[in-house]
């Protein structure tokens, strides 16, 4: 892979992320008063990136959680061979 070539992807994944978001999208016209709502006005632009990430972060500490046993394993299989 050439320099130039990991450039032009990395500028797609970019403007593709940046697209995902208006940030100048107009808000409500009045702020909800308690914190939840506040948060909810704000997060709900972004949910389903926000979802996507959160799947992506429970599977990455799955596959974390899974390695050591399978080192474990594998040491078990190699002593007892």
């Amino acid at each position: 892979m050439t320099a130039r070539y990991i450039r032009g992807m990395i500028t797609r994944i970019i403007k593709w992320l940046e697209a995902l978001v208006d940030p100048v999208k107009p808000g409500p016209a009045r702020l909800p008063s308690t914190l939840l709502a506040f948060l909810w006005v704000h997060v709900r632009q972004v949910r389903w990136p926000l979802l996507g990430l959160f799947f992506l972060i429970v599977a990455d500490a799955l596959i974390d959680t899974i390695v050591p046993y399978f080192i474990g394993r594998l040491i078990t299989l190699l002593t007892t061979t």
